[in-house]
């Protein structure tokens, strides 16, 4: 249909010219195969919590999973993540963070409490507690500061812990110190 013409005079065909040959093989390095795409790979882990901005330690974190019950003493914990369900005495902790799933019960000394889901027993935090609109809090507890968010629910005796009071400083006049009873010096 269609033709390349070309001018009078000129060749009517184009040069034909032989294929370059082909390049020296290099010789292919061997390598890993590249996995198979994953059928997990769009299965994102669950998200600790975290939502209450509390800085977490790198280590000495213990999580209670969802369906896990633990019964018995925890100390010496960073902190402590409560997604099950925890019964009994929880002491030498700094953070303790209980989950919308989470349930605990018995004793805590903590210095920072986040609860989004039940606590039952004596609690005492010596820092800030954070009860979310989900958290309720039962029982004996003890706090230095608290955050209630709209929703959450705290019943039973509360206590607010105060900072102990710093000595004043050495009075200034030397004089002060002496007791008012007794002989007073004077002109004699």
């Amino acid at each position: 249909m269609f033709r390349k013409r070309f001018p009078r005079g000129a060749r009517s065909r184009p040069e034909l010219h032989e294929p370059a040959a082909p390049a020296p093989a290099v010789p292919v390095e061997p390598h890993e195969p590249t996995p198979a795409p994953s059928p997990l790979k769009d299965i994102v882990a669950p998200r600790r919590p975290g939502e209450s901005g509390l800085a977490r330690a790198p280590g000495r974190t213990l999580v209670v999973g969802r369906d896990i019950v633990l019964t018995g003493e925890i100390e010496a914990c960073e902190t402590l993540i409560v997604e099950g369900r925890v019964e009994g005495e929880i002491t030498d902790t700094r953070h303790l963070e209980i989950t919308e799933s989470g349930r605990f019960k018995g004793r805590a000394e903590v210095e920072v409490c986040v609860v989004a889901g039940a606590c039952e027993g004596e609690i005492t935090v010596a820092g800030l507690l954070i009860v979310r609109p989900k958290g309720r809090i039962k029982g004996t507890v003890r706090y230095a500061e608290i955050e209630m968010q709209r929703g959450g629910r705290l019943s039973g005796e509360v206590e607010v812990l105060t900072v102990r009071a710093v000595p004043d400083p050495a009075p200034a006049d030397p004089l002060a110190d002496v007791p008012a009873s007794g002989p007073k010096p004077g002109p004699g």
